[in-house]
């Protein structure tokens, strides 16, 4: 019997594994947290305790499938699924230019360093525009933020929850996700340290794991966190409150008077962000009193706030306020790592928006991406550059963008549609070849991105635990193949060098002789020594705000319809562990969640089977009626509507009993107002009983 340690890389918290494993059985006998893992300390989820699972499960992809003209499958071997992928591209690409070729990448992209470090240079090579992402249905607007205001869209600040004494938590579930985009394994020890010294507050339109946890939960009307972040720094300002600390030599502006300029836009702020919110005056200023009051605090939005059309507004906001009161690049405030590989170090500042725009909807890129709310658009309109070929790697963005069911069609319409992936799923049925990589316990593994946003600075190298079949292929070198490449240089090599050149200067080889991982010290103030200059109210946000002023009733006039939110689930990552069985089993968990009172008016009973209309689609659903979701609000969980189509090998998946899409509701045009992220949370839908 053998003991490997590695994290678990199927969500952000990268916990740490131990697995005992039978290596003359080829076996894993079990797996439990790691308890010398100096960041998980011992933590595991129901997730991590299942990544076996996904190994083992045979309706895993191991070899290439080819499409045939019949519409059946035909496994094939390696050599000619490259050649025939190539050709195909290629083909394109000769035909009708580099930009006739669309790249979509999936979330598990960023949890695997082979495609992290391979991916892109497949992607360069390809010399296309037309690149998307799950970057746009999820945290753009954080990038937006840090880009205007520090210089660098993936310098992004991390709330220092270990030492602070009150963390004001903006919808965000971390018991749910383990934090997002705030690497946080055994959040509820955490979050229960904080509570003993100080306080957790959760503004959050259903009352979520973490909001059962909390000390104090408020309902907030999904789309009005920007008043709430408005009026608080209305307050800041009424009280004198603002504390720049040793930030003040990098802010060039007149603070005083950008602030007034935007109170003036408002006039009416208080009253309109208790109406909006519905929260009451008197717990704002509860809440804000507290805030101020507190040792040291921290503000910290994630999905709930991003995923709006006032998402990038609302972050800028967050970050101010955090900066505004001291509680930025300090302890116990929002922080930046320093990782052993940083890819940014001292920031010099370049232009990575607006370079270009896209064919078909002229919709400006941003980091190199175009957002995936276009994507639908610049396949099905008849242009001239429309997109003509996709390759989606790792993804599923039938279920997991914005109105899935133009999605389906826009993709049937496409000349050559190739899948990196080892699943069948609702997206890559349409395509015409799948390349399945290895499964996460076939190769090692190094969190590149995930260690830049850990709570404390940290670093582990995984060794693989399975070894790799004869004709499989890792995810970097099917890459490395379709690019024709002579000479490879394996993963590791680059790791390695990176590594080297980091701010501790480790290597490879040090950190394999540490299987739980090195402990790189808490986070320290570095923020002088990365940028030059703070840039605290860029004119891209308050021109938004200005928008958003002068046409308050077009944004907040739907109040008769019902606020659609999502949900996210401990068991799930998106649509990824649908089919395995241990993750959902026990009671269904894709049911709509409906406020009594809602559900009164309506006559709907529990477990009823309900019809719920949006301008885009409508689905059937069971309902939940329970008072953690708001008046107004329902709630239908992210990443379910799995379909028996065809041959379809998510087995298990199909035998889910509610099993609806929230993204045959929402609208792939009902966008962020400034950076154009989906806008999901807020969808106005109608109940038909």
């Amino acid at each position: 019997m053998k003991k490997i340690y590695r994290a678990c890389n199927l969500c952000e918290a990268i916990c740490g594994l131990e697995i005992q494993y039978d290596e003359e059985k080829n076996e894993i006998l079990s797996i439990k947290g790691d308890s010398n893992d100096p960041l998980s300390r011992g933590h595991i989820c129901p997730k991590g305790a299942s990544i076996a699972d996904i190994y083992y499960d045979p309706n895993r992809l191991k070899k290439p499938i080819r499409k045939l003209k019949n519409g059946t499958w035909q496994e094939i071997d390696w050599e000619e699924a490259i050649s025939y992928t190539k050709e195909n591209i290629k083909s394109l690409q000769d035909k009708f230019g580099h930009d006739s070729i669309g790249i979509y990448l999936g979330n598990p992209n960023v949890h695997n360093y082979g495609s992290q470090l391979y991916g892109s240079r497949f992607i360069k090579s390809l010399k296309t525009k037309n690149i998307f992402s799950a970057t746009s249905v999820d945290q753009l607007p954080h990038h937006f933020a840090s880009y205007f205001m520090l210089g660098h869209p993936n310098l992004l600040p991390i709330p220092d929850i270990d030492r602070t004494h009150y963390f004001l938590i903006l919808g965000a579930n971390p018991l749910a996700s383990n934090g997002s985009l705030m690497t946080a394994p055994n959040i509820r020890e955490r979050l229960k340290a904080i509570k003993e010294r100080g306080k957790v507050v959760v503004l959050d339109p259903r009352k979520t794991e973490t909001a059962e946890f909390a000390s104090e939960h408020y309902f907030i009307y999904p789309e009005s966190d920007i008043f709430f972040l408005l009026n608080f720094l209305r307050y800041i300002y009424v009280h004198k409150a603002i504390r720049l600390n040793h930030l003040q030599d990098l802010i060039k502006e007149n603070i005083i008077n950008e602030i007034e300029k935007i109170l003036s836009m408002f006039p009416n702020l208080e009253n309109l962000t208790e109406k909006f919110t519905k929260i009451s005056q008197q717990n704002l200023n509860n809440i804000y009193k507290e805030f101020l009051d507190a040792p040291n605090a921290v503000l910290y939005g994630r999905i709930g706030v991003s995923t709006q059309r006032f998402g990038a507004i609302s972050l800028w906001l967050i970050y101010l306020i955090n900066i505004l009161t001291g509680n930025f690049d300090q302890v116990g405030g929002m922080m930046f790592t320093s990782p052993a590989i940083d890819l940014i170090g001292k920031v010099e500042k370049r232009n990575l928006y607006k370079r270009y725009y896209s064919s078909v909807t002229n919709t400006p890129e941003f980091m190199g991406e175009f957002p995936v709310s276009i994507l639908a658009d610049e396949i099905l309109t008849d242009h001239p550059q429309s997109i003509k070929g996709m390759i989606v790697i790792a993804g599923n963005p039938v279920l997991s963008t914005p109105n899935g069911n133009q999605l389906r069609k826009a993709f049937q319409k496409l000349e050559f549609f190739v899948s990196i992936d080892f699943y069948k799923n609702e997206t890559n049925q349409y395509a015409n070849i799948i390349l399945p990589p290895t499964s996460p316990l076939e190769h090692e593994h190094y969190d590149i991105t995930f260690l830049t946003l850990a709570v404390r600075n940290y670093a582990k190298f995984s060794e693989a635990v399975f070894p790799k079949q004869k004709d499989s292929r890792d995810d970097w070198e099917i890459f490395s193949q379709l690019m024709d490449q002579k000479r490879t240089i394996h993963p590791q090599e680059l790791l390695n060098q990176m590594l080297k050149n980091g701010p501790y200067k480790l290597s490879l080889e040090e950190l394999k002789k540490h299987p739980h991982g090195i402990d790189l010290g808490s986070l320290k103030p570095n923020l002088k020594e990365r940028i030059s200059e703070l840039v605290l109210f860029p004119s891209i946000f308050v021109e938004g705000l200005k928008e958003i002023s002068k046409n308050m009733h077009s944004f907040f006039g739907l109040n008769h319809h019902l606020a659609l939110i999502g949900r996210r689930e401990l068991r799930s990552n998106n649509s990824w562990m649908h089919n395995i069985p241990r993750l959902i089993k026990g009671e269904e968990r894709c049911k709509v969640w409906i406020h009594p009172e809602d559900a009164q008016k309506m006559g709907i009973k529990e477990n009823q089977f309900i019809k719920i209309k949006s301008t885009n689609g409508e689905i059937e659903i069971a309902a939940h009626i329970t008072d953690k979701i708001m008046p107004g609000v329902i709630s239908i969980p992210h990443g379910y509507g799995h379909r028996v189509i065809d041959d379809i090998s998510w087995i298990n998946a199909k035998n889910l009993t509610s099993n609806a899409s929230i993204n045959d509701l929402t609208d792939n045009h009902r966008v962020d107002l400034i950076c154009f992220n989906a806008a999901f949370n807020g969808t106005p839908v109608q109940i038909l009983v």
